[in-house]
Order: C-alpha cells, then structure tokens, then sequence
C-alpha cells in the first residue's frame, strides 16, 4: 500500500498541472483577442456622428423631419419640378435651416434630400452621414450624390444606397 501512494501522487500533480495550464491558456486567449495593432499610446480617430440623423429622417414624413431640421423656411409646397418621378407628376418640397437642406416628399415621405455648404467636401462624406462607404453615383466639383437602387437611372457604378425607396443624397461644396 506503500508504494500506491506515491504513484498517486505523480497522477494527481500530472492531472493538476493539466488543469492549470488548460484555464491559464484560456485566460491568455482572451487577453489576446482584446490587442490591437496599434501602437501603445496611439489614440483612436473619433467618428464625427454630426450628420448620422440624416440616415434616421430619410423615409421619414414632413412632421418627423420638423424635429430633427426644424420648421421649414418656408411652407412646403407642391412641385411639378420633381426629382422623384410618379404617376400624379408632383411632389411635395421644401428647404430648412436657411436653405442648408433641400428635400423632397412623396406620398407624404423623405425621399431626396440635398445638403449645402457641406465641410469638408470629399467622398467620405457619405461615411460622415451614417452610410457605409459607397462609391458616388455623381461626383464633381461642387455636387456629390449617392443614388437608391430603384432610381439609379443611367448610374453604372455602385454599390448603390441600400434604403429601400430612397432616390437620392447629394452633398454640395458652397
């Protein structure tokens, strides 16, 4: 009986050590997945979220887009000059914030929305709104636009805006 002890011994440090060592890996899996390849020190770049309401008022009714934009600066009016295309030939548009944003409705919903004097001006701009980086539909000096799938007219490129009715962002320089 003597010598069964010592083997015993040896088998539960053996098995001890395997348990130890499977929880200490686990542990340092896990302080692994948390490391970046940043630099130490290095600070992250915030995300500007200024204009992500943007995403939250497009679809939305003239009502909704009041709380986020104010009122408009003028009464809404009705349009036969229309982006959108539908059977009745008119639309419902507006400007808010001293002209900063022009938009227009149909069937009582945001479907084109234009932003002026946007800063800074570049094709991240559609990031800076919420948006996925997407490659312009438009792009030139002064306008930039991102088209919705069902209104991509004679726009080859893409991906287009993935927002179901959608016609249309632009973003301008002055």
């Amino acid at each position: 009986m003597v010598a069964k002890i010592p083997h015993m011994k040896k088998s539960l440090a053996l098995l001890l050590t395997i348990v130890l060592s499977f929880f200490g890996c686990n542990r340092s899996t896990k302080n692994m997945e948390n490391t970046t390849d940043r630099p130490i020190g290095a600070k992250r770049q915030p995300i500007d979220t200024t204009y992500f309401f943007i995403r939250r008022i497009l679809n939305a009714s003239p009502r909704e887009v009041a709380l986020k934009l104010g009122n408009p600066d003028q009464q809404l009016a009705i349009s036969r000059d229309c982006v959108i295309e539908n059977p009745a030939g008119t639309c419902v548009q507006g400007t808010y914030q001293h002209e900063k944003y022009f938009v227009e409705y149909s069937r009582n919903k945001l479907k084109w929305i234009e932003i002026e004097r946007f800063k800074p001006f570049d094709e991240d701009v559609i990031q800076r709104l919420g948006f996925q980086n997407l490659t312009p539909t438009f792009s030139g000096k002064q306008v930039i636009s991102w088209r919705g799938q069902k209104f991509k007219g004679n726009a080859s490129n893409g991906p287009l805006l993935s927002i179901p009715g959608i016609i249309e962002i632009s973003v301008s320089k002055s």
